[in-house]
């Protein structure tokens, strides 16, 4: 077993071989235990601020202290979290067996819970950038709130998405069973929606100032709205389009095959794209 602490966020890694060789234990602010084979943890120091425990055998976590900033449980087999400390900023509970999450608390900026058993997500913080939530058993997801940045929500079973705030930058929603997207907010720039049941896209905007992706794929899509002429990569192969609308020359990568005949594809803007 190996374990390192730090008594001061600024200090080395002190190593240790077992929790009881740990000298002042409540006073340690930073520990990483990982893939130490461990199926329980006694007691976490009252004063840690980090936590590390990736790749263990735990069943369950003990009781989390006030001060905790940043917990990684990934990889364990965790059924249930303990109450979540208001201090919590990062939390990455992934791969587990988690059927459902505790309170989130209004301090934490990052959720990554992908791949658990989850149905239904708890209420969303109006603190959280990143969630990442793929790979679960959800059919919704909570209300997204302003301060949200990113959302991954691939491989569930999303049949409907909520409104998406004005602060997201990033939306992938692949493999779900979608039928239509909410309306783009004009800061979205990447769009991955491929292997849906959508049969449109809403408006995209343009902003000259920012790259845009769009990727949507394997859907029933018969047209596409007018693209943002800051694109520069295109994947919409596998629908049931006829015809492409004009193509900027932002574009660098255009995969379209699988589709209807294509009669208006414009060959003149094809000179710098990598075309399939």
């Amino acid at each position: 077993m190996k374990i390192y602490i730090k008594y001061d966020l600024e200090e080395k890694l002190n190593k240790y071989h077992s929790l009881e060789e740990i000298e002042n234990y409540d006073k340690v602010v930073y520990m990483i235990s990982n893939h130490n084979k461990l199926t329980k943890i006694p007691k976490i120091p009252n004063s840690l601020q980090e936590f590390y425990c990736v790749g263990n055998q735990l069943s369950s976590l003990p009781k989390l202290p006030d001060s905790l900033k940043i917990l990684y449980c990934g990889h364990n087999n965790l059924t249930i979290l303990p109450t979540l400390p208001n201090s919590l900023q990062t939390l990455y509970c992934n791969c587990n067996q988690l059927t459902s999450l505790p309170k989130l608390p209004n301090s934490l900026i990052e959720l990554y819970c992908y791949e658990n058993q989850l149905t239904l997500l708890p209420d969303i913080p109006n603190s959280l950038k990143i969630l990442s939530c793929g790979y679960n058993q959800l059919n919704q997801l909570p209300e997204l709130l302003n301060s949200l940045i990113e959302l991954q929500c691939q491989y569930n079973q999303i049949t409907k998405l909520p409104e998406l705030p004005n602060s997201i930058k990033s939306l992938e929603c692949s493999y779900n069973q979608l039928t239509e997207l909410p309306n783009i907010p004009n800061g979205l720039r990447t769009i991955v929606c491929e292997s849906n049941k959508l049969i449109s896209l809403p408006k995209l905007f343009n902003l000259d100032y920012q790259r845009f992706h769009l990727v949507c794929s394997y859907n029933k899509l018969n047209r596409l709205p007018k693209l943002p002429n800051t694109i520069e990569i295109l994947e919409c192969f596998d629908n049931q389009l006829t015809s492409l609308p004009e193509l900027p020359n932002s574009l660098k990568i255009l995969y379209c095959w699988g589709n209807k005949f294509i009669k208006n594809l414009k060959y003149n803007y094809l000179k710098n794209i990598i075309y399939m």
